[in-house]
């Protein structure tokens, strides 16, 4: 799937968001399906290089996803340093 984002590389996995029930606190996958209408919550990681930092690599990220899969709202939820990976956000 990550392959309508960017044909050339494979560095952005996807993968469908989970939910957790109010009821039962359970997770379950974050799609629903009402009067022929989904609504989908899609976890997208993607590896960015060069970044200066943290925030730089999560505005990369944000804009070359947001160019594809324009309209919809994106949100940063983890940012990990892979040379130093003891340093997450």
């Amino acid at each position: 799937a990550g392959k309508r984002l960017n044909p050339q590389l494979e560095y952005i996995e996807i993968d469908i968001g989970t939910t957790y029930c109010p009821a039962c606190n359970e997770p379950f996958d974050s799609v629903f399906i009402t009067a022929n209408t989904a609504l989908v919550g899609l976890m997208l990681e993607m590896r960015v290089f060069d970044a200066e930092n943290e925030e730089h690599a999560a505005r990369i990220a944000k804009s070359v996803i947001g160019k594809v899969m324009k309209n919809i709202p994106l949100n940063v939820i983890e940012v990990t340093d892979l040379e130093n990976p003891d340093e997450d956000e």
